[in-house]
């Protein structure tokens, strides 16, 4: 195996939605977090995922682990599956979410 495919990475994701409430939140994490799985399937090179409330932002959090796949293609990928997994939460509303941090780390 090369070096890239042996290396593990985790990208994480800050993301707030200005018209959604703070009660909303945990609704909206339910049904990203199911997103989430879905879009990640098409993905074999994420191997782990999670969806977090982060109550003191008012927003939620989006990890996902990445493993053999070339970090430039990283995070092309995870925003992907993020607007997927936002399409799928918001089902017939408009969500229109800010994204406020990026980080990815080797894992």
């Amino acid at each position: 195996m090369t070096e890239t495919m042996d290396r593990r990475f985790e990208l994480t994701t800050s993301l707030t939605f200005p018209m959604i409430g703070p009660v909303a939140l945990a609704g909206l994490a339910e049904r990203l977090d199911a997103g989430v799985y879905e879009a990640s399937r098409a993905h074999p090179t994420i191997t782990a995922y999670f969806v977090a409330i982060d109550e003191v932002a008012g927003g939620l959090q989006v990890g996902l682990r990445f493993e053999g796949m070339d970090p430039r293609y990283i995070e092309g990928t995870a925003d992907d599956v993020i607007d997927d997994a936002v399409a799928h939460a918001a089902g017939e509303q408009s969500l229109r979410p800010v994204r406020e941090e990026s980080s990815l780390v080797p894992a």
